[in-house]
């Protein structure tokens, strides 16, 4: 359990690490110059890549509820990875 914490706590991290350094850049050049398109690809890798390590966390707390965790021991699995999902909600640059 606490391993599986401290690995879902290292990629939320991570996700926020991408989010500020990838996302972000691309976001900034994309304001200045619409149709860049090596910042768009650098934007849509970003927020792919986030979406599916938010999904690995969803995973996680799959993984826990399966090898016999409780309900509630899980949700916040649940909770934090699909907060953020709708929390970074992909928009148009």
């Amino acid at each position: 359990m606490t391993a599986i914490l401290v690995l879902s706590v290292a990629i939320v991290g991570a996700t926020v690490y991408i989010r500020l350094k990838m996302v972000g850049t691309a976001l900034d050049t994309l304001r200045s110059t619409p149709y860049d398109p090596i910042a768009l690809a650098r934007w849509r890798k970003g927020v792919v890549l986030s979406d599916v390590l938010l999904d690995a966390v969803v995973l996680y707390g799959f993984v826990l509820r399966f090898l016999g965790g409780t309900a509630q021991l899980c949700l916040p699995f649940y909770a934090a990875a699909i907060g953020l999902m709708i929390l970074w909600w992909p928009q148009r640059p």
